[in-house]
């Protein structure tokens, strides 16, 4: 790219900027998937698409299995 255009300037617009956080949430998440019981593993795995929409878009029933997909992400209190 920037052989062929070399005055070139990146843009990002808000869908970019939204593409990037739901990469980067999800990158957090596969991290802490890896560090789950297998039970806690799947759960989260079967559910990480809840990690992607803003939660005030959510139903009930998936604000509740939001919240608890969100203490996997929590230091334990040990």
């Amino acid at each position: 790219m920037s052989e062929c255009f070399p005055n070139a300037i990146r843009i990002a617009d808000r869908f970019d900027v939204h593409g990037y956080v739901i990469e980067s949430v999800q990158e957090v998440r596969r991290t802490v998937q890896n560090t789950l019981s297998s039970r806690a593993k799947a759960n989260l795995k079967a559910n990480h698409r809840l990690l992607n929409p803003p939660a005030e878009s959510l139903s009930e029933e998936n604000k509740k299995r939001l919240e608890s997909l969100l203490t996997y992400f929590l230091p334990s209190a040990s």
